[in-house]
């Protein structure tokens, strides 16, 4: 063997998880009740040779987390605007994150350094975006590593083919007009179609994004 790690004990309530104990969580069912992504955001915060604690309030976390990093992929595929007053910032902080995430790794493969440097990249995409400030520029100078960063830690991205894409738009954009029109009964109607297809609606100032529900990753 060319590397050799020794890896931290995972536990649950403090205590080592254990077969003859009997307190052990199946992989199966964690991912189940929370879905691949959240599942390896909670792996890849702690570092390889510490310790981990599972519980219900890490799960929570990391899923919370996930839901940041999954809201700023929408704000990036949603970007339309023209505008070059972020360009200059966005250049300075993917430069400097994505060298610390980068520095991180190479660094006895220190995730929870590099988990954060993503996520600061994360909540710049969801600020701007939330503002009306994400432009298409800025998406070009920061889609490519982000990507690359998810690919990295290994985060699956959901993959909707363009039928089934204009489908979900379609209903999205009725919903959108009944709303205008204060027809509430029959837009909570769609919202509710949408949400029996694991969709989920996210209503902005001035656009309602949507995604796939995270269970079904």
């Amino acid at each position: 063997a060319s590397i050799w790690m020794h890896v931290g004990l995972l536990n649950i309530s403090e205590k080592k998880m254990s077969k003859s104990i009997g307190n052990i969580i199946p992989v199966h069912e964690a991912l189940n009740r929370w879905g691949t992504n959240v599942v390896r955001f909670y792996s890849v915060s702690s570092r390889y040779r510490s310790p981990m604690n599972y519980s219900e309030k890490a799960m929570s976390n990391a899923s919370e987390n996930w839901n940041l990093i999954d809201s700023a992929l929408l704000e990036i595929q949603s970007a339309s605007r023209y505008d070059e007053s972020i360009v200059e910032e966005t250049k300075r902080l993917v430069e400097e994150e994505f060298r610390t995430l980068e520095e991180a790794l190479d660094e006895d493969f220190n995730t929870p350094i590099a988990l954060g440097a993503l996520m600061r990249v994360v909540k710049f995409i969801n600020r701007t975006g939330s503002t009306g400030h994400l432009s298409r520029q800025a998406v070009e100078i920061i889609k490519n590593p982000f990507m690359k960063a998810l690919w990295i830690f290994g985060f699956r991205i959901q993959e909707i083919s363009e039928e089934e894409r204009a489908g979900i738009d379609k209903l999205v954009s009725i919903r959108g007009k009944l709303r205008k029109e204060g027809k509430f009964k029959e837009a909570d109607e769609v919202r509710e179609r949408l949400k029996g297809e694991g969709i989920e609606l996210i209503d902005n100032p001035d656009r309602t994004l949507w995604r796939k529900s995270l269970k079904k990753l």
